[in-house]
């Protein structure tokens, strides 16, 4: 019974050591291979904020960064190219724009009379009208005119010609009134204008069959066989408050054929006389 006594005591228990698994590292897990991928960057600033935090940061590399797509928005079309055609053309007659200009009369306050120089490589006729609507339509004729014209002036070949010519009359002048109605001067109104300056000769063609300057009509429907440059201009005034001429446009009159100057060389610039012109 003292055995039996003994075994029946509480023995103290040992402690039993934790127990462990062990685990294969991450390398050894098996499973289907993955591809590696090369780290697609956004930034710097996307990857902890640009900063290092416990002395590590990331390994990506600089050549590895992508710029995060933008966001694409609606272009607007494309407007079509306007082309212009541009020609040279052999210019007969060309009045300077720099030279056209207003001198007052002395003896009559209000009233001025009109003054440029052009240029002739051959026998021409000059017209002045002072409002008047030109009518492409019906070859650049000068009508509905509110004043009579001017007398028509003939001028030889030669350059720097002046008009008025020295010492001319009133009466061979252009002479604008600007103390009544200056406004109507002021600027065009459609096909209508101001101030317009018509320098008239011959072509080659139309001297071969005959024709001549005196056979024009003042105003009348350009002719084939005519060549022409004219002037439009109106009444404007400086910045010390002074009138002055302002050239609008001009145009040329060749073989049948209308065209605005774009820039003038002519005479002014070239001996030959040509002229570039726009379409």
């Amino acid at each position: 019974m003292g055995n039996q006594a003994s075994r029946g005591r509480n023995r103290p228990q040992q402690e039993q050591p934790p127990q462990t698994f062990a685990y294969p590292p991450p390398q050894q897990v098996q499973g289907p291979p993955q591809a590696q991928q090369e780290p697609v960057l956004y930034g710097p600033q996307s990857i902890n904020n640009g900063q290092m935090y416990g002395g590590w940061r990331p390994p990506y590399q600089q050549q590895n960064f992508v710029p995060p797509p933008m966001p694409q928005t609606a272009q607007a079309p494309q407007q079509p190219q306007e082309l212009t055609q541009t020609a040279t053309i052999r210019n007969a007659v060309n009045l300077k724009k720099n030279t056209l200009k207003l001198v007052p009369l002395s003896d009559s306050p209000g009233k001025f009379s009109i003054h440029f120089v052009f240029d002739a490589s051959t026998p021409c006729r000059l017209t002045c009208f002072v409002v008047g609507q030109e009518d492409p339509a019906e070859g650049c004729r000068i009508n509905g005119m509110k004043y009579p014209p001017a007398l028509p002036g003939f001028y030889g070949k030669g350059l720097g010609h002046i008009y008025p010519k020295p010492g001319a009359p009133l009466s061979e002048q252009v002479i604008i009134d600007l103390s009544q109605n200056p406004e109507e001067l002021a600027a065009a109104k459609g096909d209508e204008y101001p101030l317009i300056f018509r320098l008239e000769t011959i072509s080659e063609k139309g001297l071969a069959d005959g024709h001549v300057l005196e056979e024009l009509e003042v105003g009348q429907k350009q002719q084939v066989w005519v060549q022409s440059q004219t002037t439009f201009a109106c009444v404007a005034k400086n910045e010390e408050g002074q009138h002055m001429c302002k050239v609008l446009k001009q145009k040329i009159w060749v073989e049948g054929i209308s065209y605005e100057l774009q820039e003038i060389y002519g005479m002014e610039h070239a001996s030959d006389g040509r002229v570039k012109t726009q379409v």
